[in-house]
């Protein structure tokens, strides 16, 4: 079989123009779709002056992108159950209509959000009875969503026998939602947290003698911790914590990270955030966190992730929060990046830039379009790769529209750029006669690593010319004292590109690249299989399809088939690190084809 295989192999050299082919446009989305409204928020909420944004075309890239390479954080979204009521905002929904939580559940989800922290206000408030929608529609996706309990002061009000009440709605709430499937549990022990109620007159011990269901109890900030009854903290935003140095109160949360690694046992629930701005709401205290063009949200992610780690596991995250309008928090209506993309064609030559902050993009998508409705997707390009050739798909002879698109990171708006037209001459994509490949790229060349520390660069695998299969990441030229690992060590790219991390460890081992080759046998056998030109070249005029199918398998064959590189580590203890510039060679490699890139290391 392999013999036959790298026999139609040696044909695809000669009879290349026998396989070319066009290809029309099969549309797989619309205009409508990639640029209108995918949200649950209301269709007819507009922006507002505290930062919210109105109905948009949101990023779906998970939230757990933004964490710490090997996160296992399950991410819950604080959820403000008290619209449409007239004592609040108008944001254009009613918080308990099964329909819009409905909606808001399947929008969480999209998102890679595994649950909500409902902010609750007591049995029979309106927060309860949106809570009582949130419970089937939680249990309707039995392992993938669960919701909580935050009960919030504001239900406990001018209380006479405030530990007596907070007793009463807990049993209440025990009885009514903690026997659910979807209900949030650690330990297997039902959690819930408390919003100001830390500051009434509470006797705790009381209320964990007297309260069902052995709940873990979580309170907020550092003293959460250390609270009588506490099981845990959680964190949350803090306008009042913003400085001139510190304009999006990050240092409250790094207190809070460095707070919670002592107290190791109990449940820590982080908190990231886009900003604060409560200059609507009717209890303005004029308080602001900058949203700094989505800057504060990825911020507030780096910050945790200078704290944990995959080995060192940050149990639960809350995003603060899915919707409060009025403290110009919530993420439901998707996070303003303050950018533009544009796009032009030269000849086949697709190229695009952009205006205001390219951190804020997970990737580009390239459409193109017969009628300027219907779409179909050309592929993904990662962040910082500005231009695609359109010339090797082989488009029918004709006029098209193509448009690029900005995929925002997590929960971070999209942009579409206008049209542009492209005409294609019609000549048929051909597989180049160097054969597939791929390209191996860096978002930053340099990384700075404290000894006895670590330092992590993204890189980015992009297919070309048809590529498929297996690429795998090794370094070389490690320093001695130093060594590499990847997250993941072995890619699978098919039509789009693929995210690598590689972490430069300034330990005790070093890393070398150990090369393999069987192109050998490849090399000397093709030639002998150039005879069979002569006895089958009428079978391929007769079943070119056939031939097609061969083409592409022995591709495949020769790609997974070649000889590749490996990479080994060898202990050096006698090595001392020794501080200042480094370079360390990554390398990317799929069976004979190979790239490097090279990244500068300094360590501290």
């Amino acid at each position: 079989m392999r013999l036959h295989l790298l026999a139609a192999c040696s044909l695809s050299l000669f009879l290349q123009p026998l396989f070319a082919s066009n290809i029309g446009v099969a549309p797989t989305t619309t205009l409508n779709v990639e640029t209108g409204r995918n949200t649950s928020a209301a269709s007819s909420f507009t922006n507002s002056s505290n930062g919210n944004l109105g109905a948009t075309n949101v990023s779906n890239v998970p939230i757990s992108t933004l964490l710490y390479p090997g996160s296992t954080t399950k991410v819950y979204a604080h959820f403000m159950a008290w619209f449409g009521w007239g004592n609040h905002v108008d944001i254009g929904y009613k918080s308990d209509d099964p329909a819009a939580v409905k909606a808001q559940v399947n929008n969480m989800l999209s998102r890679g959000i595994s649950g909500m922290i409902i902010d609750w206000y007591g049995q029979g408030s309106n927060e309860d009875s949106t809570a009582l929608a949130v419970k089937p529609e939680a249990e309707a996706h039995s392992g993938q969503f669960e919701f909580a309990i935050m009960q919030d002061a504001g239900g406990l009000n001018g209380c006479s026998d405030c530990t007596g009440d907070v007793i009463k709605q807990l049993n209440y709430v025990a009885q009514t939602y903690e026997n659910s499937s979807a209900y949030m549990r650690w330990n297997g022990r039902p959690v819930i947290f408390f919003f100001g109620v830390e500051s009434l007159p509470v006797d705790w011990n009381s209320v964990r003698a007297n309260v069902q269901g052995n709940p873990v109890f979580l309170f907020e900030n550092n003293n959460g911790f250390t609270r009588a009854q506490s099981g845990g903290g959680f964190a949350w935003v803090m306008p009042s914590e913003v400085s001139d140095s510190d304009p999006m109160a990050l240092n409250y949360l790094h207190s809070f990270y460095d707070t919670s690694q002592q107290h190791g046992d109990e449940l820590t629930v982080g908190a990231t955030y886009k900003g604060f701005d409560d200059t609507i709401a009717q209890w303005s205290a004029n308080r602001h966190i900058n949203q700094q063009c989505g800057q504060t949200w990825l911020q507030s992610f780096a910050a945790l992730n200078q704290h944990y780690s995959g080995s060192k596991q940050l149990p639960m995250l809350q995003l603060v929060t899915w919707n409060d309008y009025e403290e110009g928090s919530e993420i439901e209506s998707g996070i303003d990046n303050c950018l533009g993309v544009n796009a032009s064609i030269s000849g086949t030559k697709l190229t695009w830039n952009v205006s205001g902050n390219e951190n804020t993009i997970d990737h580009y998508t390239v459409f193109i379009s017969t009628d300027q409705q219907n779409l179909m997707s050309v592929g993904d390009f990662p962040a910082g790769f500005h231009e695609a050739d359109l010339g090797p798909y082989g488009f029918y002879a004709g006029n098209y529209t193509v448009y690029v698109k900005a995929v925002g990171k997590p929960s971070i708006v999209n942009h579409m750029s206008g049209s542009v037209t492209y005409a294609s001459d019609g000549q048929p994509a051909t597989i180049p006669l160097g054969g597939p490949d791929f390209a191996l790229s860096a978002k930053q060349q340099s990384v700075t690593v404290s000894k006895g520390g670590s330092g992590s660069v993204n890189l980015s695998i992009t297919p070309r010319q048809f590529f498929g299969g297996k690429v795998t990441m090794s370094c070389a030229g490690v320093p001695a004292g130093m060594s590499c690992s990847f997250d993941p060590a072995t890619v699978a790219l098919s039509n789009s590109a693929a995210p690598v991390t590689v972490t430069i460890n300034a330990g005790a081992q070093t890393a070398s690249l150990q090369g393999t080759n069987t192109n050998l046998l490849y090399a000397t056998s093709l030639p002998a299989f150039g005879t069979v030109l002569v006895g089958i070249g009428g079978f391929v005029r007769r079943n070119r399809k056939l031939m097609l199918v061969v083409l592409a398998l022995c591709m495949v064959f020769l790609i997974a088939g070649c000889g590749g590189g490996s990479m080994s580590k060898s202990s050096n203890p006698g090595s001392a690190l020794s501080s200042g510039a480094n370079t360390v060679t990554i390398v990317a490699t799929s069976g004979a084809l190979q790239h490097s890139t090279t990244i500068n290391v300094t360590v501290q």
